[in-house]
Formats: C-alpha cells, sequence, structure tokens
C-alpha cells in the first residue's frame, strides 16, 4: 500500500483548512483594526469605555489559535495513523500489538523506540528535525488537556516546558517572563508538515529502496 499517498491527502487537507479559514479571520481583525465595514465604531465618544469591536476582535484571535491547533492535531494523528499502518505492513498486527510495550509513556516515544529496537532504524539518520515533531505533539496535548475555563487560550504545560522551554509554538508577542501561551502560525505549521512528511519518506525509502542502476 502507498502509505506516503494517504499521507500526503492528509496533510494537503492540513494545508487547506489552515490556508482557508485563517485569512479569513485575519481579513476580520484587519478591519476591525482600520474600522472598515462592517466594522465601523458608530458609538459617542462618551459611550466609548472601550474598543469598538472588542469582543468580535478577541473571538477571532482566539480563532485563529484553534484552527491552528485543530490542524497540529489533524497533522499528528496523520502521522501516527502512518506509523500504525507502516508496522503493520512490515508484520501485521501482532507486531504492531509491540509497540505499547516499550512503555516510553507516549505513542510517540513508543514508536521512536520500537523502530530502533525492533526494526533497527533510526530516526535521527532521516535528517529532520525530530524535537519540532515531539514538540506537536506536546502542543497538541497541551491542547487538549491543559485549557482552563478562565481563558480561552492554551499554555504551555510544566512538563512540556522542562523539555523545550524555548518551544517553536510560543505566541511572539507573549511577554516571555510569563508561561508560553501556545500558538500554530502557518510557518510553524509548514515546517511540522514538512518534517513529518520528511520522516515518513525515510522510512519508505528503507521499506522499498529504490532500484539499483548498472
Amino acid at each position: 500500500m502507498d502509505l506516503l499517498y494517504f499521507l500526503r491527502q492528509r496533510t494537503r487537507f492540513v494545508r487547506y483548512v489552515s490556508d482557508t479559514v485563517v485569512p479569513h479571520l485575519a481579513e476580520i481583525k484587519r478591519k476591525i483594526e482600520t474600522g472598515e465595514e462592517p466594522y465601523i465604531d458608530r458609538r459617542y465618544y462618551e459611550d466609548a469605555d472601550e474598543p469598538a469591536f472588542l469582543q468580535e476582535f478577541e473571538d477571532a484571535d482566539l480563532a485563529v489559535d484553534v484552527i491552528g491547533m485543530t490542524c497540529l492535531g489533524m497533522l499528528q494523528s496523520a502521522f501516527l495513523s502512518f506509523l500504525r499502518e507502516y508496522v503493520k505492513e512490515v508484520g501485521g498486527p501482532e507486531l504492531l500489538g509491540r509497540v505499547s510495550k516499550m512503555k516510553r509513556g507516549s505513542s510517540l516515544q513508543n514508536f521512536h523506540a520500537f523502530f530502533a529496537k525492533v526494526l533497527g532504524i533510526d530516526w535521527s539518520k532521516s535528517g529532520v528535525d525530530l524535537a519540532l515533531i515531539e514538540q506537536v505533539v506536546l502542543t497538541r496535548n497541551d491542547f487538549q488537556h491543559n485549557a482552563e475555563i478562565f481563558s480561552g487560550y492554551v499554555f504551555q504545560t510544566s512538563n512540556h516546558a522542562q523539555k523545550y522551554p524555548d518551544t517553536a509554538f510560543r505566541h511572539p508577542s507573549w511577554p516571555e517572563l510569563l508561561d508560553a501561551r501556545l500558538t500554530v502560525d502557518r510557518d510553524k505549521l509548514e515546517a511540522s508538515i514538512r518534517a513529518v512528511e520528511g520522516l515518513c519518506e525515510y522510512l519508505e525509502k528503507l521499506r522499498h529502496p529504490p532500484p539499483r542502476t548498472r
């Protein structure tokens, strides 16, 4: 089975979601900031106790984060699905059952150890940014499990911060002294997609090496 084809179908859709939705939200924020229709402030001065359309701006800003995190979650799901199918194609469901026995703390870490110890495949030789791939998983997990009722933003957990204090997904304008607010801009999403695709391409080349030329 051409696993790369199906992976690229998923990453194509991740890009589609980001490129379709985020620019629309950015345009809403731009119109609010410049006072364009339908965001023209027609209040009397004495009633203007806060910026016009503040709620609409904050909603659009938060929605950008949600879309970015959703795209990151879809990328992680596609990647783990690729790894599961890869192992099944190599050795069947029985071999896949051995992955969880690695007991390294997360599915990604289990697969990483399994490929090294059982299949003899060193991911570091792929040349991709493995640290970024791990941050994808950690950031997605923070989004799923570290949301608070007091804020719509998602912040880095202590475990994530201990391993990656300078996380790639820190909001660029967030104060350095505070716990990192996590966000996924288009550049970081693209870098994450390329890292995942690069590792999967490396794994497939090991399984299906190109024919030798005379």
